[in-house]
């Protein structure tokens, strides 16, 4: 911007923000959400191709849901009033698309691993030259890289979430008793979007004690949580036959030797 566009938009299907592969395209309309809107000057037409977070509906004679269906990039050099009825959402945006003066419109899938996940659209107004072959080459370029780092981010948001409810449901509900109140709250001190392997057990024991467990996984993700579930049933074991803690650590020592030799998790941390 403006070098090869005046008005860029990143579309994306629905489907895409929630972190769930597209569903197969038919030959039906197609609802995606602006992600992106940039003009390279002042003007009225970006409300008209949509703003972030609104659902926008593209009838299925449309060009961006003919880009979709196809997988492949289409070019109006010259657009007439006829091609802004199938470039624009609706009647309204097509008259503001003609009252920007738009001239040239060029759509890109963005698609990753195979599979379409939104549309680029390029508009030039201001800027007289229509687009070229060589414009539809350059604008593929940026919509691969686009497309990559669309689809990077739905998959680490996606196993975040699972690592997230894994760890979620492994924590324990301490169950009452009469003789101790507790209370619990689990804060990583990693970042925010990291998930660690921090984890705690409330263990009832005979004689009406209670075994405290606090322990820290090394590592982040799905492979922490899940030796952290492992390492909280490995302390429970011991625990309930009425060993000191030093001896419940010198056991946990080891099954945590034994992760660390295979690979399946890194030392941890207890007390």
């Amino acid at each position: 911007m403006p070098g090869l566009s005046d008005i860029a938009v990143v579309d994306v299907l629905d489907s895409t923000p929630g972190h769930r592969r597209p569903a197969a395209l038919d030959s039906g309309p197609v609802v995606v959400r602006p992600l992106a809107v940039k003009a390279a000057c002042p003007t009225e037409v970006a409300p008209a191709v949509g703003t972030a977070d609104e659902l926008v509906r593209y009838d299925a004679d449309r060009l961006v849901s003919q880009c979709l269906r196809t997988g492949h990039p289409v070019m109006v050099a010259h657009v007439d009033e006829g091609d802004l009825a199938r470039i624009a959402r609706d009647a309204g945006a097509a008259a503001a698309l003609a009252g920007s003066g738009i001239h040239s419109y060029l759509a890109i899938p963005l698609t990753a691993q195979g599979e379409p996940s939104g549309v680029l659209s390029l508009t030039r107004g201001p800027n007289a030259l229509p687009f070229t072959a060589d414009d539809s080459i350059l604008a593929g370029d940026l919509a691969g890289r686009t497309a990559v780092s669309l689809d990077n981010a739905r998959l680490y948001e996606s196993v975040r979430d699972t690592a997230v409810t894994l760890q979620r449901s492994l924590l324990p509900r301490p169950a009452p008793r009469e003789s101790l109140e507790v209370a619990t709250r689990c804060q990583p001190a990693v970042a925010a979007n990291e998930v660690g392997g921090d984890w705690f057990d409330v263990i009832p024991l005979a004689e009406d004690r209670t075994a405290l467990v606090v322990g820290d996984v090394m590592g982040s993700g799905i492979a922490a949580a899940a030796a952290m579930g492992r390492l909280r049933t490995t302390t429970a074991t011991p625990a309930d036959l009425g060993l000191p803690p030093s001896e419940v650590l010198r056991h946990l020592d080891k099954i945590t030797g034994a992760f660390a030799r295979t690979g399946r998790a890194s030392p941890s941390r207890s007390k």
